[in-house]
């Protein structure tokens, strides 16, 4: 399943555990990545000037460090997102 929203971080970094937190209090679904695995993540968004944990990107946009607004901004998107492609349900019956 893919996600609106993907965190990047690392596990000793207390903002990623609070972006984590706030994102696990609004339920909506995303992707962690763990940058200690990923070292070429971590160039690429060097060299696209994001050199604060966490990164925070949705298909709108790229966010480094923990700001709160943007995190409101991605669960709104997320959740429009979900409810966009949510399926429709069918009722199935005795046709008249």
């Amino acid at each position: 399943m893919t996600t609106a929203i993907t965190l990047y971080g690392q596990p000793r970094c207390d903002p990623c555990r609070l972006a984590r937190k706030v994102l696990d209090r609004a339920q909506v679904p995303y992707t962690y990545v763990d940058l200690t695995e990923r070292p070429d993540l971590v160039d690429a968004f060097r060299q696209a000037g994001h050199l604060k944990n966490p990164i925070l990107q949705t298909p709108t946009t790229t966010t480094s460090g923990f700001n709160p607004d943007a995190y409101t901004r991605a669960v709104a998107e997320a959740r429009a997102l979900e409810s966009t492609t949510a399926p429709t349900p069918t009722v199935a019956g005795p046709s008249l």
